[in-house]
């Protein structure tokens, strides 16, 4: 258990030296190793002492400020499909939409 939450402190001590210019690639990578790590401490199924309970709180202090950054991205993707909904509405709209097997009968009298 000692390896293992040696492992969650140290992955998210590298995340926090560089949350400001972290892109939503590290917080996946972070997610996904964070997520494996604590699987391998469930499938362990041993107890937790106090000394491993409170380290273990102090890291989930951390999820807070790690959750704003990735809502931060949620935000921005958020914007940027509404922005692409809303061009791709006025190509729709302005485009032509003409067909190109029709042909033109004229009826002269």
């Amino acid at each position: 258990m000692e390896v293992f939450i040696g492992q969650l402190e140290t992955i998210t001590a590298s995340l926090l030296q560089s949350i400001e210019h972290a892109s939503y690639e590290d917080l996946a990578v972070f997610s996904e190793q964070r997520e494996l790590i604590v699987l391998q401490m469930i499938e362990l199924e041993e107890v937790l002492s106090n000394d491993h309970y409170k380290r273990l709180t102090r890291l989930g202090e951390y999820d807070q400020l790690i959750l704003s950054k990735m809502q931060c991205f949620k935000n921005e993707a958020s914007t940027w499909l509404s922005k692409q909904g809303a061009i791709r509405e006025q190509k729709n709209a302005y485009g032509a939409a003409y067909n190109v097997d029709s042909f033109y009968v004229d009826h002269k009298k």
